[in-house]
């Protein structure tokens, strides 16, 4: 017997049901998933941005002000020792060391800016002596015969064998001179006919007095003959002897985009330098890194008796760029802004326009086109902090 067989039962004609997913929408999900990858990438990059600039501001932050407290530190101890009865020992210096003249009749003030012109960075050299047991100060009481001669004076007071003393006229507009004691030899001589009893103080070159040079004629442009009596240009004086124990003159610049510090001192000898990339610096001791700027002025008052700033002057012009005795006895203070650089370059600018220093002057103007950044960036792709300070000359108050 034959059996019919249901049309819809036929293998051909069964509809099978479709399970899973097909090709097209397999290919729309890629797509939809690459989609809320890229959104959610863009997303973390831009966050990411976002963090590294905020971190780089508190970074710029933090390395201005500790720039700043590195110079206000330092600049405290100005003039500690380089006074004696409301002068300045001297306003020029001579110093020689070992076969080659440092310093020849170089300004010798507490504090010095050295203005860094259009666009540049300052310098502030800050001077002290580090007198351990106390700074001390004898009087000359004998003219030099001649320029090496030894110095007669009127007790040996702290002065020690092997100490850096100077000797000099204060507010006398000849130098000063560094020298290294070498010895005390016997006998006084005539003690220059003002006291009965007197010292001599030697200063010889050679290996235990590096300081000496043994022609001071040749050494340097003026080498004075010091003595009790003013009778120049032959002798100068009253002079006295001020032990100094170390002479400090650190210079604090601005370097490779880092605040550095130096030996103003050995500088002529010993080049401060530095490469950018990679970092390296020779014969200074980097402090503060990402520092791209240091603005400097003096506050001045109207005489050398008043503690009060009347104005601030830049350290230019015939006047404060290189002040005189006198004129060092009105600088009272000084005001620093330190400029520092966030490391993160933004995707556009975000510095708009160079500002000025100190918010009650349009001088000196912090001009930042001049600083160094990575090829393809310029200084307005970085965001800055500005840190301002008035440091007040506390041994200059002192001593007046």
């Amino acid at each position: 017997m034959i059996m019919a067989v249901s049309p819809c039962s036929a293998p051909t004609a069964r509809r099978w049901r479709q399970r899973g997913i097909s090709l097209v929408e397999l290919m729309v999900g890629l797509v939809i998933g690459m989609l809320v990858v890229l959104a959610v990438t863009g997303s973390v990059a831009v966050l990411n941005q976002q963090r590294k600039t905020t971190i780089s501001g508190g970074d710029a932050q933090e390395s201005a002000r500790t720039a700043l407290g590195v110079i206000d530190r330092a600049a405290r101890l100005a003039g500690a020792g380089l006074f004696n009865n409301g002068q300045l020992l001297c306003s020029s210096i001579n110093i020689y060391y070992d076969g080659t003249t440092l310093a020849n009749g170089a300004p010798l003030l507490p504090i010095k800016i050295t203005d860094g012109g259009a666009g540049g960075s300052d310098k502030i050299t800050v001077t002290y002596a580090d007198a351990k047991g106390g700074s001390g100060v004898v009087n000359v009481v004998e003219d030099m015969p001649n320029t090496s001669a030894n110095f007669v004076v009127n007790h040996q007071g702290s002065l020690q064998v092997g100490d850096l003393a100077v000797v000099g006229v204060p507010g006398s507009n000849r130098p000063c001179t560094l020298f290294q004691i070498t010895d005390f030899p016997p006998g006084g001589g005539t003690c220059g006919g003002v006291t009965t009893s007197c010292l001599k103080v030697q200063h010889n070159p050679g290996s235990t007095g590096k300081y000496n040079p043994a022609n001071p004629n040749t050494a340097f442009a003026d080498a004075p003959r010091y003595g009790y009596v003013n009778a120049p240009p032959t002798v100068i004086g009253p002079a006295i002897i001020a032990r100094l124990g170390k002479l400090v003159q650190d210079t604090y610049a601005v370097m490779c985009n880092s605040l550095v510090s130096y030996d103003a001192t050995m500088a002529g000898v010993n080049a401060p330098s530095c490469t950018a990339s990679p970092a390296a610096f020779a014969n200074v001791i980097p402090q503060v890194g990402d520092v791209v700027q240091i603005q400097a002025q003096y506050g001045i008052s109207a005489s050398a008796n008043s503690d009060v700033v009347t104005s601030w002057v830049d350290a230019t012009g015939a006047t404060w760029a290189a002040p005189t005795s006198a004129d060092a006895m009105r600088i009272k203070a000084v005001r620093i802004a330190v400029v520092a650089r966030g490391r993160e370059p933004a995707s556009g600018n975000v510095t708009a326009a160079v500002s000025s220093g100190f918010p009650d002057a349009a001088a000196p103007a912090i001009d930042l086109s001049t600083v160094t950044v990575p090829a393809g960036k310029t200084w307005q792709n970085y965001r800055y902090r500005v840190y301002q300070s008035v440091i007040p000359l506390r041994n200059v108050a002192w001593n007046q």
